[in-house]
């Protein structure tokens, strides 16, 4: 509008401004996680309302392969500049499965937010790196539960050992001879003439491994015992950066030693 009045000019305007909606969501959660085969995991996360309106959405969670989800979806309001923080629980598959879940191996979650009533996602997902470690798991077809002896005679043990974890190992090889039931308490009525050593076990390839014990005692009462137990321990590895790596998991089988009268070289 524009007038005069005695020469004097006066403007004034009428300015109407419409303020658009915005949705904006921003999600906060670790880039990248190790786990491990058999477990659970859980994964935090965090997700903010950075639009300029009240905002009911639906969260959504989804993970690569045949691992699964604690939840797979969840609904929340959020006012302007609010936040909501929880966590989802990812149960990872023991091996043997589908999967191959070798240590190396990634799977994404992925956390994405929609719109509650046209289910149309917002941008701005989060995707988070399940990243495989290292797992070890040994067998055994043929370890002998008792192993017979005559005084002072030697025995020896030729076993099958499979790694069936998820990635090829060197081993520690630790030998115990123990009296029965009392793991730290040793017997000395029978030694280890093989040294601890250590082994290579690569994945899901049978390895022989061979050991022998003496018996000490020149009389021994035919009730005499001990228990003697095979301890495998994985050795750290190292990547290409030279980071190294714990790998979990380790191994123990028991033979139960005993005098026979019947036993005969």
């Amino acid at each position: 509008l524009v007038s005069a009045n005695d020469g004097q000019i006066a403007l004034s305007a009428n300015i109407v401004a419409n303020i658009s909606e915005l949705h904006s969501f921003s999600i906060t959660a670790p880039t990248q996680m190790s786990v491990t085969p058999g477990l659970q995991e859980k994964v935090e996360f965090e997700i903010v309302n950075n639009g300029n309106s009240e905002e009911t959405v639906t969260v959504n969670f989804t993970v690569q392969g045949n691992l699964t989800l604690s939840v797979y979806s969840m609904t929340v309001t959020l006012p302007i500049g609010g936040s909501v923080s929880d966590q989802v629980i990812v149960f990872i598959p023991s091996l043997g499965g589908t999967d191959s879940l070798v240590q190396g191996d990634s799977y994404n979650l992925t956390i994405t937010v929609y719109n509650l009533t046209s289910n149309v996602a917002y941008p701005g997902s989060k995707s988070v790196q399940l990243l495989v470690q290292p797992l070890f798991i040994v067998e055994s077809s043929d370890w002998p539960s008792v192993m017979e002896f005559r005084p002072q005679a030697l025995r020896t043990w030729e076993v099958t050992l499979t790694n069936t974890g998820n990635q090829d190992v060197t081993v520690n090889v630790y030998y115990m001879i123990t009296r029965p039931g009392l793991t730290n308490t040793s017997s000395t009525d029978w030694e280890m003439v093989t040294e601890n050593s250590l082994l290579v076990l690569p994945r899901n390839t049978p390895v022989v491994h061979s050991f022998t014990v003496r018996g000490n005692v020149a009389n021994p009462l035919l009730s005499l015992t001990a228990d003697l137990t095979l301890h495998l321990q994985p050795e750290t590895t190292a990547d290409a950066d030279g980071v190294n790596t714990t790998v979990d998991g380790k191994g123990e089988f028991s033979t139960q030693l005993i005098m026979s009268r019947f036993y005969s070289t």
